[in-house]
């Protein structure tokens, strides 16, 4: 197991009601290591003789990556006020990516610099993600609502106005609905 300083330790217990900061803490954890490993000149010569050295560094840099894009991802969540999905949640993903092929220094520098520079923009790409995200859920057609209660317990209110709506053709313009449909979803 991995050592941790006091603040990873608090930020691991406070992982499950605001994962953004756990992401965020072992993002900058893992850039700060390679900028380090980078600048360093022995370890820069130890890569650009070490193939299979920077293969694992290019899987790191993949793995920030993708780790990058679930910080923006939560941001754009916490944005819109929608609650965080349990696969975002840290501790329940997958393996990182894989690298088969070494890369070259160039390919790595230039992926590195790509990754600083997007973590520097990171509020304005979660303002765009957000964004996307209110404009798809305003122009779905259908519009799923999770609905926990029992099928047979519809509120009484919209059962004699549809039922009003059958009997008198003349108040189904009044009763209609105007916007999209709702059909339950499953919880």
């Amino acid at each position: 197991m991995p050592r941790m300083d006091w603040t990873g330790i608090i930020l691991r217990l406070l992982a499950w009601l605001r994962p953004l900061l756990w992401y965020e803490h072992g993002f900058c954890r893992l850039v700060n290591v390679m900028l380090r490993m980078w600048e360093d000149e022995p370890s820069r010569r130890w890569f650009a003789e070490n193939a299979p050295g920077r293969a694992d560094l290019e899987q790191k840099i993949a793995d920030a990556e993708q780790c990058l894009n679930i910080i923006v991802a939560l941001r754009a969540r916490e944005m819109l006020g929608l609650p965080v999905k349990p696969e975002d949640r840290p501790g329940l993903r997958g393996r990182g990516a894989r690298i088969h092929s070494a890369p070259t220094m160039e390919r790595l520098g230039q992926r590195l610099a790509r990754l600083a520079e997007r973590y520097a923009d990171k509020e304005r790409l979660a303002r765009l993600r957000a964004a996307r995200m209110r404009r798809e859920r305003d122009e779905a057609p259908v519009v799923l609502s999770a609905d926990h209660r029992p099928a047979h317990a519809a509120p009484a209110a919209a059962a004699a106005a549809a039922a009003a709506a059958l009997l008198f053709p003349t108040l189904r313009r009044i009763v209609a609905p105007t916007a999209a449909p709702r059909i339950r979803a499953p919880p």
